[in-house]
């Protein structure tokens, strides 16, 4: 174990604190690094940033990955479990101006956001357990212009991997296995993702839920062998997924309008 924490008070509770009187303000910060699994829940009276460096985290918002981040809001009750040897980095900070930022820069809370590993981020951590120790007289203001620099970037990223994270790892699975089960928590793992990230940027990028896109290609499949073959329509149901013939034909004639047998007659 090598976790770390530092703190403007004597006491990890004194650190526990809202401050009002000034627009931003750094209570804590520092570095979970544990090898057997642990679990945390709790409430705090500040904002706590969170970003995953390996391992996995399990919570009610869903899975945190490497790469992600999640911001828990004052008083939220936070509750997650850890899977296997876990590191992440964190900072608690408080202020009147605090939730202004973070809304002026699209900074969602209590929402697990995909950035990716980040060098730069890492750094400016370093940077700011590096104030905690100086802890001079210029130490304040500098850990909130770094723990700003590290929101900032955060927010940068979430932007870059909202338009360009293309899900084509899930995308060639399903194009190579749809006639299989598919778990949706299988494509978000294939794609390093947390499960409500994945689904938001895999619709961002088709239009179409992950299942949707499922039952798509079944049914493109479908519409080919009723065309191209000879085939029984229950061989093809079986053929592109469906081992009821007559669920089959509900979920063609929703998505084509008519049944199999029509469709093929047409």
């Amino acid at each position: 174990m090598s976790s770390q924490q530092y703190y403007h008070t004597e006491t990890e509770v004194a650190a526990n604190r809202e401050v009002t009187d000034v627009a931003f303000y750094v209570n804590c910060a520092g570095i979970v690094d544990e090898t057997s699994e642990f679990c945390n829940s709790a409430s705090r009276r500040d904002f706590y940033y969170l970003y995953l460096q390996s391992g996995k985290l399990t919570m009610p918002e869903g899975d945190v990955e490497p790469g992600d981040f999640i911001i828990f809001k004052p008083g939220y009750k936070f509750d997650y479990k850890s899977i296997g040897p876990t590191s992440y980095l964190w900072v608690h900070f408080t202020g009147y101006d605090a939730a202004k930022f973070l809304k002026n820069n699209n900074i969602d809370t209590d929402v697990i956001c995909h950035i990716g590993l980040n060098r730069d981020i890492k750094d400016r951590f370093d940077d700011l357990y590096k104030e905690f120790m100086i802890n001079d007289s210029k130490s304040v203001e500098l850990m909130n212009m770094i723990t700003k620099e590290i929101l900032l970037l955060s927010s940068r990223y979430i932007a870059k991997n909202e338009y360009f994270s293309l899900p084509l790892k899930a995308i060639q699975y399903i194009t190579r296995n749809y006639s299989s089960d598919i778990e949706v928590g299988f494509l978000a793992y294939l794609e390093g993702m947390g499960l409500t990230r994945f689904r938001k940027i895999f619709k961002s990028h088709t239009g179409m839920s992950p299942c949707e896109y499922i039952i798509s290609r079944r049914i493109s499949a479908a519409c080919r062998l009723l065309v191209q073959t000879n085939l029984d329509i229950s061989e093809i149901a079986e053929k592109v997924g469906y081992d009821d013939q007559y669920y089959f034909g509900r979920i063609f004639k929703k998505k084509m309008g008519v049944s199999p047998g029509r469709y093929r007659t047409k």
